[in-house]
């Protein structure tokens, strides 16, 4: 089974949904800091399918019984798009978000374990 069809998204949308509204109640009301907000959440839930979809791609690979290696060049163009989506994302909650600097910070983190908590257990 693909990774990807293992995350129940229904709990992770519901856990992310109240995570944010959490963090949207505790950062000072502006049309910024709630854009920047959004954007985080975008581009950190744009991460995990990536993540995803990374490690489906090598755990196929692995399965499959080919003396062919992985694809290292779609493979690094993944996790190279992962890391710069993460990075703008985060970068622009801290620029924008100039006195909030943590809030991006922690909400990678908590959305980390809201990923692991929507995964099923099913093999």
């Amino acid at each position: 089974m693909r990774i990807s069809g293992k995350i129940n998204l229904k709990i992770y949308l519901i856990l992310t949904v109240i995570l944010y509204s959490i963090m949207g109640y505790f950062i000072p009301f502006s049309v910024t800091n709630l854009v920047c907000l959004l954007a985080i959440a975008i581009g950190i839930s744009v991460n995990h399918l990536m993540l995803a979809s990374a490690v489906s791609y090598m755990a196929s690979n692995a399965a499959s019984q080919s003396d062919q290696g992985p694809d290292w060049k779609k493979l690094g163009y993944i996790l190279f798009g992962k890391f710069a989506i993460l990075g703008a994302s985060l970068l622009i909650g801290i620029h924008f978000m100039e006195g909030l600097v943590v809030i991006p910070l922690i909400s990678y983190v908590l959305q980390l374990g809201i990923l692991m908590t929507s995964l099923q257990g099913k093999s």
